[in-house]
């Protein structure tokens, strides 16, 4: 092993002489490198979409996560990823649709909620990552 670089072996493999493919993670390939990230909360008026523009400066679409809070609906302080889609599954009281997508200049968070029944207004905790590394797909 002549190269530099760092390689993080399966637990009972030997760094040192195992494969790529026993490797957790290796410098070898692309990996994903973070640019930003941030948090923040947002307060959704049932049967509205509230969209958060975040602006990147990398000149290409970026690779995004994330993750949002659905509070008291799936346990406080869990987060989950997204897109995230979810109904009560009894009666349809309330809708979730949240979603990200980036394009060349910003990362777009979208979240929307619908209270079918006391039309009340939720608050959703969020957490992105935006990934600097292009990777093969461009």
């Amino acid at each position: 092993m002549g190269d530099y670089g760092f390689r993080i072996s399966e637990t009972g493999n030997d760094v040192k002489t195992c494969t790529d493919l026993k490797c957790v993670v290796t410098s070898k390939y692309a990996n994903l490198k973070g640019s930003a990230s941030g948090t923040g909360q947002t307060t959704v008026n049932s049967g509205t979409a509230n969209v958060i523009n975040i602006a990147h400066g990398l000149g290409y679409i970026p690779s995004v996560k994330l993750l949002h809070d659905a509070g008291q609906y799936f346990g406080a302080g869990q987060y989950y990823n997204v897109p995230f889609f979810a109904g009560d599954g009894f009666g349809a009281i309330y809708d979730i649709s949240i979603f990200a997508k980036a394009d060349s200049t910003n990362v777009t968070l979208t979240f929307y909620w619908k209270d079918w029944g006391a039309g009340a207004s939720r608050t959703f905790n969020y957490a992105y990552y935006i990934f600097i590394d292009k990777g093969k797909l461009w």
